[in-house]
Formats: C-alpha cells, sequence, structure tokens
C-alpha cells in the first residue's frame, strides 16, 4: 500500500504491544530494516538488526520516542548472552566488532 508506514505502524503496535506486555516479555529481535536499532517501551526491549546484508536502509526520517540508540549504514548483528536475570546485547559490524552494548537485569 503505497504511504503505509513500515516503522511504528500504529494498526500492528495495537495489536501486538499488548501482548508482549501481557505476558511478560523481555526483549523482542526483529529484522527487515536495513539497520541498527535498539527502543525500549512500557518495559519490553526491542532490538532491530536487519542489517546483516545487502544494502543499507537510508538515514532515517523518523525516531521513535522509544528509541534508545540508531545507527544507519553499518552491516552488523545482535548476539545476545543471558546469564541468570542479566542480560547483555551487544549489536556488531559486519566485522565482529562492538559498536553498542546495553545491559538489561529481569
Amino acid at each position: 500500500v503505497i504511504g503505509w508506514q513500515w516503522y511504528n505502524n500504529p494498526e500492528t503496535i495495537e495489536l501486538i504491544t499488548p501482548l508482549f506486555e501481557q505476558y511478560g516479555v523481555d526483549l523482542v529481535v526483529s529484522g527487515h530494516n536495513h539497520n541498527l536499532e535498539l527502543l525500549e517501551h512500557n518495559g519490553v526491549i526491542y532490538a532491530i538488526c536487519g542489517a546483516f546484508g545487502s544494502r543499507p536502509d537510508p538515514e532515517r526520517t523518523y525516531t521513535s520516542p522509544a528509541s534508545l540508540w540508531y545507527q544507519h549504514n553499518t552491516r552488523g548483528f545482535v548476539d545476545l548472552t543471558i546469564d541468570g536475570d542479566e542480560g547483555v546485547l551487544v549489536f556488531r559490524d559486519a566485522g565482529f566488532n562492538p559498536v553498542y552494548t546495553h545491559t538489561f537485569s529481569k
């Protein structure tokens, strides 16, 4: 659909975020967007890591109020380590170098 927002789509948010919150989801990992981003809303952490390959998306024109960190024009991925109640997300570039780290407890 022309003009449909692929970011912060209200219909999608209204359908799925209440489920994440109701069932105590700690972390949602997704791709598709060709960038790296970390968001947090109502206690749910969202890691966007769709920059594995292909062409990076252009610089964004919209910033979600939930955005904690964002990087474009970098191919990369995220790894997650869980130790007891602590989780560590490390966003890495294509050379495996850390570009951003986020630690959370649940």
